[in-house]
């Protein structure tokens, strides 16, 4: 039995349906999608350690960088642009969450203004070309776990009135972490174009103990106190409010504070 855990961070939507299928789907947001947001751009990147990903005979990764932590068994880092393509794994049995509560549910934010939405079924599919979604990542099994870096509680408030909260605050995550725990010594992550194309494979071992992939979908910048460019998640539902009419978290921190672009939602349908 190998152990592998896949981290998300960023601007992703999770997925699924009501009655649980056992599957989740995990969208990477095209934050400029709606120019109103004015929003900077964002990139769908997979990263993993570099001696764990096995070569030849899979897709080689797009850049090598040596990151700046202390532990320098993680330093060599592999690095996949993957906007446009699809992601998948050797790995069934059934996804299911531990524990979604810091999870920022879009449905659930919706109703707190009265403005429920349907769910946009199409951007599931592997080839939908609107221009939404920038990647879609099929989990299959697993068990996930939304946590935050650092505790701290945001109020959700309409971006013209930002110093009024509407109903609770909340811890929201900004980190995903699913494990997976499969017979297979190697991981086989399988990339597709949306556009339609052959695919290909990253083949990541497990020796060691633990390997750990990020998929991340982050900004260069931070937002100043109110994050206005979430209200770009809610795109997922059909007919979704204008931007007035989205609740957007703002830190409760001292005048100056940031809240960064990590926090993804949820959805369901």
């Amino acid at each position: 039995m190998a152990n592998f855990t896949l981290r998300f961070t960023g601007r992703f939507v999770f997925a699924e349906p009501l009655v649980k299928s056992g599957g989740l789907d995990v969208l990477a947001m095209n934050m400029q999608f709606n120019p109103d947001l004015r929003a900077d751009p964002h990139q769908f990147l997979m990263t993993a350690p570099r001696p764990l990903v096995i070569q030849p005979g899979g897709r080689p990764p797009d850049a090598v960088y040596v990151a700046s932590v202390s532990d320098t068994d993680e330093a060599d880092q592999a690095v996949w642009n993957l906007t446009g393509q699809n992601v998948s794994f050797n790995a069934s049995g059934g996804f299911q969450w531990e524990d979604k509560a810091r999870l920022a549910n879009l449905n659930e934010l919706l109703e707190r203004v009265n403005n429920p939405k349907p769910f946009q079924k199409a951007l599931l599919s592997p080839t939908e070309r609107g221009g939404l979604i920038q990647g879609l990542i099929r989990v299959d099994a697993g068990r996930g776990r939304a946590t935050q870096f650092v505790p701290d509680i945001v109020d959700f408030v309409l971006p013209q009135a930002a110093t009024t909260p509407v109903g609770d605050g909340l811890e929201i995550a900004d980190l995903v972490t699913i494990d997976l725990a499969i017979d297979s010594p190697l991981l086989f992550v399988t990339i597709t174009p949306r556009n339609v194309g052959p695919s290909s494979i990253v083949v990541l071992s497990a020796e060691g103990g633990e390997t750990i992939l990020t998929f991340s979908n982050l900004c260069a910048s931070p937002n100043r106190g109110l994050d206005q460019e979430f209200a770009g998640l809610y795109e997922v539902f059909n007919g979704p409010p204008t931007l007035r009419g989205r609740l957007v978290p703002t830190t409760r921190a001292a005048l100056g504070g940031t809240i960064d672009c990590y926090p993804p939602g949820s959805a369901t349908f």
